[in-house]
């Protein structure tokens, strides 16, 4: 059975919400599992053994919340994007007990994933980040599949395709997940709903990230949690 992953996005060490990846305009979540929009507390309330968590502050600005994340990962098996850019990011994940995440958004060129994977190994996840159809890259193909083909050559064994325009939205945009060659892990973000969990089942998705629906309460947690 498909994996449901709960995503939390941080910023300013308050759990925020947006839609289409339009960060200016995110603002603090209102989740069925707190009162707060306090990202740990919020946590510690969900039923799932891992968690996906992307912390603004690094993605944005090249800050880290490390006091946030820190406590997040002591609480969940949780897979952190903080934004890497370069190959000197890539040292504060000797002191964070994650999963490291890899946003073709923000990551400079190829070889930072190729030295991540030598450091890090079955650690490291490349989010293959993709808006209006094409993949943000600025050194992979444009095309979701090809930019799939290009990391899985280098190595990589784990992927999230994250369609950034369905952030949000409970819509998702399921086509290009159809042709896909797929190897190794696969996860999907970006709009998923409950609804949409048999037919990635049927794709060979492995694990779908899922925030909006789960935090509004639309999504039935005594079946879905791990």
């Amino acid at each position: 059975m498909i994996e449901v992953i709960p995503v939390l996005d941080i910023r300013g060490g308050v759990a925020v919400s947006g839609r289409s990846g339009n960060r200016e305009a995110y603002a603090p979540l209102q989740s069925v599992f707190s009162d707060t929009p306090d990202p740990v507390e919020i946590a510690g309330n969900l039923p799932f053994r891992r968690l996906y968590v992307a912390d603004l502050d690094g993605i944005v600005e090249g800050r880290p919340d490390l006091k946030t994340l820190t406590l997040l990962t002591a609480l969940k098996r949780t897979m952190i994007d903080l934004g890497v850019r370069g190959s000197e990011d890539l040292d504060i994940f000797g002191d964070l007990d994650c999963d490291i995440v890899l946003g073709t958004e923000t990551v400079k060129d190829r070889e930072v994933i190729v030295e991540a994977l030598e450091r890090y190994g079955a650690r490291v996840i490349v989010s293959i980040d993709i808006k209006d159809g094409q993949v943000l890259s600025g050194s992979l193909p444009s095309e979701p599949g090809a930019a799939y083909d290009s990391l899985a050559e280098a190595g990589v064994k784990r992927f999230i395709l994250l369609n950034i325009s369905a952030v949000g939205t409970m819509k998702p945009d399921l086509t290009f997940i159809k042709d896909l060659n797929k190897t190794g892990e696969i996860l999907l973000g970006g709009g998923i709903t409950e609804r949409d969990l048999g037919m990635l089942d049927v794709l060979g998705v492995d694990g779908a990230l899922i925030g909006t629906a789960l935090h509004k309460g639309l999504l039935d947690v005594e079946e879905w949690k791990s």
